[in-house]
């Protein structure tokens, strides 16, 4: 099977659906991890590429953060000034990397998350 080739058949996208409201839920409720279990989702049962699949989960992530802040908000649950300085260095990151990701290509990202995910486990493990 080509990588390149994706894979939407119905089935496929119902079980997408699926698996994407279970993720939601989780998200909701403990959020750690909910990058890395977006991108197993898509390019695992839809065959897309890093490049794509990291811009449909920063999309997902811009809803369902509106959705948080608004909730958060509306209750006052919120520190603004520090949430503010997280937002800009968050919005700088995925600025700067979303311009290297397409340059540097899927190669560079599989080889970055790989080092991620076991750097994480081993303090996660560890620490």
């Amino acid at each position: 099977l080509n990588s390149n080739h994706e894979l939407m058949s119905t089935p496929r996208q119902v079980v997408g659906f699926i698996g994407f409201f279970a993720l939601g839920v989780y998200g909701g409720f403990i959020q750690a991890g909910i990058g890395f279990l977006v991108i197993a989702l898509l390019t695992h049962l839809h065959h897309f590429n890093l490049v794509k699949t990291n811009y449909i989960k920063v999309f997902a992530a811009i809803v369902y953060t509106v959705v948080a802040v608004a909730t958060f908000a509306f209750a006052d649950k919120i520190m603004w000034a520090p949430g503010l300085m997280l937002a800009v260095g968050h919005a700088f990151g995925a600025w700067y990397a979303s311009r290297w990701s397409v340059t540097a290509g899927e190669k560079w990202i599989k080889r970055i998350l790989v080092v991620t995910v076991i750097l994480l486990a081993v303090r996660l493990w560890f620490f």
